[in-house]
């Protein structure tokens, strides 16, 4: 549902996956748009069934429309849904260009089901101390298992979490130490806060505070299943280098990929075709988009770089993570900037001191 104020339009990934949320705004004239929603399901035998929601969907000025929720009624299926395909029919919008200026903040685009960017990115940002105390923590984690599982399988009763998916505690754990370096950058950043003590509850209480296991539990896959269907299928995600830890790994004799789909879902092949029509749709017509990353956030590795063909303007804001990357955080110069950059495209003076 969007709430109608003014016009701009935000969006920001959440979470360790790819997860988008994205309010829109537009003027504050009076819009209304009827939308009739399709749901398809796809059972596991094959076939397909369709199912409407029982009336248009209005979108008014501000608030929750009059039929939101829409709820869609589904009967006579059974056994495993393979798909689930949702089409808006009949959108239609008074004033289509209501929406002057996107600002999308965290905004990757994976070239691959394993973006290799991430790699290097791994390789270079940050300090070499940094990086080395890191690396150190994932070694001295893979090098003690045995009993850093001891300690994980209490703590994995006491979370009530299971790992029928991953096949074992041990398998899941080896993911969580891989993932470690991913996150720590996504989300944190700050190298002090690495033990370099060799002292195994600590180094377990960093392990679980940035990567933590339960993303490698079944729990904590399932809520990501759709988001993982669709990265493994057609949107792209990353993986694991696990050269510099070979020697170390019981799990894994190549390369894994941090995409968890469901198993009970009919995978189909990845393919990239809706990621390069979109990549060459921004680099065309993609138009009045403000880009907002995190200087050390690993998904900016992902960013999208603006064409020289459009009028659209990346912002990456040093040291700042997935979480802080936000217009309030820039520095003034970046601050003036962005404003200017508004300006420009909206004509409207945009008071920066506003944003919360």
């Amino acid at each position: 549902m969007y709430t109608i104020s003014h016009s701009f339009g935000f969006c920001q990934r959440v979470g360790r996956t790819s997860v988008s949320t994205f309010p829109l705004f537009a003027h504050t004239t009076a819009i209304l748009a009827c939308l009739a929603l399709l749901c398809e399901l796809t059972p596991a035998l094959g076939q397909t069934v369709s199912f409407t929601n029982p009336s248009a969907i209005a979108i008014p000025d501000s608030g929750a429309g009059p039929t939101y929720p829409s709820a869609i009624s589904v009967s006579g299926t059974a056994g495993t849904i393979s798909q689930v395909v949702l089409r808006l029919n009949g959108y239609t919008h008074t004033y289509p260009d209501d929406v002057d200026v996107a600002v999308p903040y965290v905004a990757p685009l994976d070239n691959s089901l394993e973006d290799k960017r991430i790699y290097h990115f791994f390789d270079t940002i940050g300090t070499a101390e940094c990086r080395s105390k890191i690396f150190q923590l994932q070694v001295f984690l893979l090098q003690h298992e045995n009993e850093v599982l001891e300690k994980l399988k209490w703590y994995s009763k006491g979370a009530d979490l299971h790992y029928s998916y991953t096949g074992s505690i041990g398998k899941s754990f080896e993911y969580a130490v891989l993932e470690y370096s991913f996150s720590f950058w996504q989300y944190y950043g700050e190298c002090d806060s690495i033990p370099a003590n060799k002292s195994l509850d600590d180094y377990i209480e960093s392990l679980l505070k940035i990567s933590n296991i339960y993303s490698f539990a079944d729990e904590g896959i399932k809520l990501f299943e759709a988001h993982y269907y669709q990265a493994s299928t057609q949107s792209g995600y990353y993986g694991y280098n696990i050269v510099p830890f070979k020697k170390y790994l019981h799990y894994f004799k190549e390369n894994p990929s941090a995409s968890f789909p469901p198993k009970s879902a009919v995978l189909k092949p990845f393919d990239s075709t809706l990621n390069e029509n979109v990549q060459n749709w921004l680099a065309e017509n993609g138009n009045n988009i403000l880009y907002i990353y995190g200087g050390i956030d690993t998904w900016t590795s992902a960013g999208i770089i603006v064409s020289d063909k459009v009028n659209s303007k990346r912002f990456v804001l040093p040291g700042a993570t997935h979480a802080t990357a936000k217009i309030k955080n820039m520095g003034a110069d970046m601050q003036k900037e962005f404003a200017q950059k508004v300006k420009e495209i909206t004509g409207l003076e945009l008071n920066v001191a506003a944003l919360k």
